[in-house]
């Protein structure tokens, strides 16, 4: 879990950013998770690894803002990807994977689980020039999820 996703985001931006750095700047985008913000049970490794995008991706932004490199970091809810499938299938119990999803989104305030495309809307923006004065910065697309207090449930 490390190595896949936090030594490798390192080691991509290792070997991207001086190219970066040729071509008079550039940005780099990491996906964090809301787990870099908020744990849950037997997934220590998920939740360092996603902290640890979050820490990597400021320290990036620090290290190269004043050659023109910008970087930035989305954290999204929960997103319909095989991996979410597999998950509710593993914990879906009695329940269809269907059902399962549908639960875990209605943990969301806007009560679902986010296609791909919306996530990839906000890195499209972040790589883009339409954010050159955005950098050293947390993205949540978690549909509301941490704006809950669970106390108040």
């Amino acid at each position: 879990m490390l190595g896949v996703n936090l030594t490798g985001a390192y080691l991509s931006a290792h070997h991207a950013v001086p190219h970066l750095l040729a071509a008079g700047g550039g940005a780099v985008v990491t996906v964090s998770s809301v787990q870099a913000f908020v744990a849950q049970r037997d997934v220590a490794a998920y939740a360092v690894s996603k902290s640890g995008l979050v820490a990597l991706t400021r320290s990036i932004a620090l290290d190269f803002a004043d050659r023109g490199v910008r970087a930035n970091t989305v954290c999204p809810g929960s997103v319909d990807t095989p991996m979410l499938r597999w998950a509710a299938d593993l914990f879906r119990g009695d329940a269809s994977v269907e059902e399962t999803v549908a639960r875990w989104g209605a943990t969301h305030p806007l009560g679902r689980v986010a296609p791909p495309a919306e996530v990839a809307e906000v890195i499209a923006f972040l790589a883009s020039d339409r954010s050159s004065f955005v950098t050293g910065s947390e993205y949540r697309v978690d549909g509301g999820l941490l704006a809950v207090n669970p106390a108040s449930l």
